[in-house]
């Protein structure tokens, strides 16, 4: 009889051993819980991070394709005097404009500018493009289509031709170039591009000095 009750004594110590106990499991939860919610934020944080990079290698790589190819432009070509003053009426330094006339060596105009959307030649839902125009074609863009130019300036110099003689009308033997110098242009572009679903989107400032290689003297 006292072999029985000491075997169903073994028994219950051994039962009320096993599981767990109803705080313990709500603790448990709670742990588990807290580590799940920081382990996403974590995550979640790192995808932001991946996506912002992203978007400013894109629009950093974007900036400077169209600052080379405006770049190469220049290089190859001269400014077209006769065009800023059509526009613009008397020029003096510093000549700071928003587009800029260059003519190749062929006589062939090329115009680079920024338009907005009225003018029907960005992409669609884009605000301000970068664009150009050849002779009389029509105007183009040349920035991408998830690309927004916010800020396009050209700093030319000198702001007279450089490669026009000026003759002395008292003393001929005088005349000679209007300035001594080689024509280069300071081009600052600033774009925007959207680089997540959320609109978040990322400003970018480029800027170079460009100088013209045509030499007419």
């Amino acid at each position: 009889m006292k072999l029985i009750k000491w075997q169903k004594n073994k028994q219950n110590k051994k039962s009320g051993q096993l599981g767990f106990t109803l705080i313990e499991i709500v603790v448990a939860t709670a742990v588990f819980s807290t580590a799940a919610v920081l382990i996403t934020d974590i995550f979640m944080m790192s995808q932001k991070a991946q996506l912002k990079t992203a978007g400013q290698t894109k629009i950093q790589a974007d900036a400077r394709y169209v600052i080379e190819a405006m770049s190469r432009e220049i290089r190859m070509s001269s400014i077209d005097y006769d065009y800023l003053t059509n526009e613009l009426g008397v020029l003096s330094d510093p000549l700071e404009t928003d587009f800029l006339p260059l003519l190749d060596i062929q006589g062939n105009s090329t115009v680079f500018s920024i338009k907005d959307a009225a003018s029907l030649v960005c992409h669609t839902g884009v605000t301000n493009c970068l664009a150009v125009k050849r002779n009389d074609s029509a105007w183009a863009s040349i920035t991408p289509d998830d690309v927004n130019v916010t800020d396009v300036s050209f700093y030319i110099y000198p702001s007279a031709d450089p490669f026009e003689i000026i003759i002395d009308p008292v003393t001929p033997g005088d005349s000679g170039y209007r300035v001594n110098t080689v024509p280069y242009v300071t081009v600052v572009f600033e774009s925007e591009s959207e680089i997540s679903k959320d609109g978040v989107s990322e400003i970018n400032n480029l800027q170079t000095t460009v100088s013209s290689r045509v030499y007419k003297r």
